[in-house]
């Protein structure tokens, strides 16, 4: 928390307190196009609890109160279960999270949920994710075009043995200039943007991506009316009265205005996913179309709800082309037996819209 005097929790929210909320919980910073993510493990509690402390007393971490100017630089912390234990959370505290974040991914049964067998179990993951090999504590994100990500990653690096940090790891992504995945699909067309949020104020911005903020972001009502489960502490706890209080429990909100967030790093076999298309269909055009279907949109990014029959855009340099990129669309009045876009593809179950009625 950032805020100094109490609020009152779930109570008829005037606006999200963006002040208080990580930018990268309501932004992908698409205009940075390099990151990187280290993986912090805690040694030293007490210098731990100070070197965060200098984080916000700088305004070291971006927010998401951008104003009209996006961040050059964005720098953002998640902790992870471990770390709220290593950073003296209370045994009420930590049982008041969520059971997905107390157990991890490598619990069993959350490894048969996710489907982690074989190849994919946690015993071949890399690491330092494998069970039993030490905590990842702390994640910091680092995001910056290419130029100002080496001296940023440099600056937090010198920083973290004196602050009783050591680094388990690194990983190091970025955008494509060609913006497409690594199957061939133009990505990032679709996505979910938090009302309230500064990405409501984009001109192009479509009534079918706003979300409640509830689902994302502890402390608001989510699509179903309803507040999400919050980790809490006792009013004692809260020694600086800085967080709000929780009028229908009498407890304090340490979760508002945060947010779950998961790691995972998977391959995409995409030698094995064209060669299936390539080999499996009677013409390079049908299985073209099979691997859109897969999909639920074309490689320019034009959907099937509305090119269900070819791909009507192959050089995206042509501006002449509606569909490319198109979100504008729903599903039970355009496609509700699935013909053109397929229930199960992945537009359609990361997504279903309209699709699940209103039940």
């Amino acid at each position: 928390m950032l805020s100094a005097e109490p609020i009152q929790s779930q109570s008829a929210e005037a606006g999200l307190e963006l002040k208080d909320i990580q930018g990268m919980i309501v932004s992908g910073y698409g205009h940075l196009s390099h990151s990187q993510y280290l993986f912090l493990e805690i040694e030293d509690a007490q210098k731990v609890k100070a070197w965060l402390r200098s984080l916000l007393n700088h305004a070291s971490i971006t927010t998401s109160d951008w104003g009209n100017m996006k961040p050059a630089i964005a720098v953002n912390l998640a902790v992870s279960y471990s770390g709220i234990q290593k950073l003296g959370g209370s045994e009420d505290l930590c049982h008041s999270f969520a059971k997905e974040f107390v157990e991890g991914m490598t619990e069993p049964n959350r490894v048969r949920q996710l489907g982690d067998f074989g190849i994919n179990a946690p015993a071949h993951w890399e690491q330092p994710w494998q069970p039993r090999t030490g905590s990842v504590d702390l994640l910091l994100i680092l995001q910056a075009s290419p130029t100002d990500l080496a001296p940023l990653y440099a600056q937090y690096q010198a920083q973290l043995e004196p602050s009783g940090l050591c680094l388990l790891g690194t990983e190091i992504g970025y955008i494509p200039p060609s913006s497409k995945e690594h199957f061939g699909f133009h990505d990032s067309i679709s996505q979910p943007i938090i009302e309230g949020s500064p990405q409501t104020k984009k001109t192009r911005c479509n009534p079918h991506d706003v979300i409640k903020a509830g689902e994302f972001v502890l402390g608001y009502r989510d699509e179903d009316g309803n507040y999400p489960p919050t980790p809490t502490v006792a009013i004692a706890q809260d020694k600086t009265h800085a967080l709000p209080l929780l009028a229908t429990t009498g407890f304090k909100d340490f979760g508002r205005n945060g947010s779950y967030l998961v790691f995972r790093k998977i391959a995409q076999d995409v030698a094995g996913f064209r060669k299936y298309f390539q080999e499996s269909f009677s013409t390079p055009e049908e299985g073209q179309r099979m691997a859109a279907k897969v999909v639920g949109r074309w490689p320019s990014g034009a959907p099937l709800v509305q090119a269900p029959d070819a791909d009507p855009l192959h050089d995206r340099d042509l501006t002449n082309d509606l569909l490319a990129d198109s979100n504008d669309f729903i599903y039970r009045s355009e496609d509700p037996q699935g013909l053109r876009c397929p229930f199960s593809s992945h537009i359609r179950r990361t997504n279903p819209r309209d699709s699940l009625g209103q039940d």
